[in-house]
C-alpha cells in the first residue's frame, strides 16, 4: 500500500509512513474497502439468478402461447367427399291391357261392336249369331323392316268363367260379305311400319262381359304369345 501524502509504499497495517509521518488512515487499508463491496455483490447474486430463471420461464411460455395461437389460426386439412345423387331408376314402361306385341308385330284393341246379326240388308236377313257377335277392331302394325302375313283368326277368346272361344268362321265371312274392308278371312298381309285395320269376329254368350285374347306366336318361333285383356 502507498502513503496518500508522498506515495511512498508502507507496509502492510503500518499506522504512519515512515518517510512524511504521515497517518495512514483505517479507512485507506483494503480490508476496510473490499470488504462492503463483496457483501453487496453476494447479496445481489442470488437476485440475479433468480431474474435470469424467470426471464427462461417467461419467454418458454410465450413461445408455447404463440406458437398455439398459430396453430389454431391455421384450419387443419379438410377431407372433401364427394358425394353423387344415386340415379332414379328409368321408370317401368306401363303396359298398355290393350295391347300385345307377338313376332315384331304389334295389335292394338281400338273398339269393339256386338250384334245379334251380321249382313242384314233388304236383299238377305244376313248371319245370325248363336249367342251374340261380338266384333273386335285392331290397328295392326309390322314392326320389323320385312312384308309378313299374319291370322288374327288363330286367336282364342276366354271369358271369366275360363271358357274358350275359337273365332267364328260364320261371322267372319259375314262380315267380308258385308263389304267390311278390314274383315279378315284368310290372313293379313303386313307391309314394315305401315298399320293396316283388321277386324275378327267371336259368338260369345251374352251374359259374359270380360275376356282374355290370346295372340300366339308363330309357328317355329321363339316369341312368345300375347295377351289382350279387356270387358264390354
Amino acid at each position: 500500500m502507498k502513503c496518500p501524502s508522498c506515495n511512498t509504499d508502507v507496509q502492510q497495517g503500518a499506522s504512519f509512513c515512515p518517510t512524511c509521518g504521515k497517518v495512514i488512515s483505517a479507512a485507506q487499508t483494503p480490508l476496510t474497502q473490499t470488504q462492503p463491496a463483496e457483501t453487496s455483490l453476494r447479496k445481489k447474486g442470488p437476485n440475479c439468478f433468480v431474474i435470469g430463471c424467470l426471464a427462461i420461464v417467461a419467454i418458454f411460455v410465450i413461445s408455447v402461447i404463440v406458437a398455439a395461437i398459430v396453430s389454431g389460426g391455421n384450419p387443419s386439412p379438410t377431407t372433401h367427399t364427394e358425394t353423387r345423387a344415386t340415379p332414379a331408376p328409368a321408370p317401368t314402361p306401363t303396359r298398355n291391357p290393350l295391347e300385345a306385341v307377338v313376332n315384331d308385330t304389334r295389335y292394338h284393341l281400338d273398339s269393339y261392336s256386338e250384334t245379334d246379326t251380321i249382313g242384314a240388308n233388304d236383299y238377305s236377313a244376313g248371319t245370325k249369331a248363336s249367342g251374340r257377335f261380338l266384333i273386335l277392331h285392331f290397328t295392326v302394325e309390322d314392326l320389323s323392316n320385312k312384308t309378313r302375313d299374319i291370322d288374327l283368326a288363330v286367336s282364342k277368346l276366354k271369358d271369366a268363367d275360363g271358357n274358350e272361344y275359337d273365332s267364328s268362321s260364320e261371322g267372319d265371312t259375314a262380315l267380308v260379305m258385308s263389304g267390311d274392308s278390314s274383315a279378315e278371312l284368310l290372313g293379313t298381309q303386313l307391309q314394315p311400319h305401315l298399320p293396316k285395320k283388321v277386324s275378327i269376329v267371336f259368338d260369345v254368350p251374352p251374359s259374359q262381359k270380360s275376356f282374355d285374347l290370346t295372340i300366339p306366336s308363330a309357328a317355329f318361333s321363339l316369341g312368345s304369345s300375347g295377351v289382350i285383356s279387356f270387358s264390354i
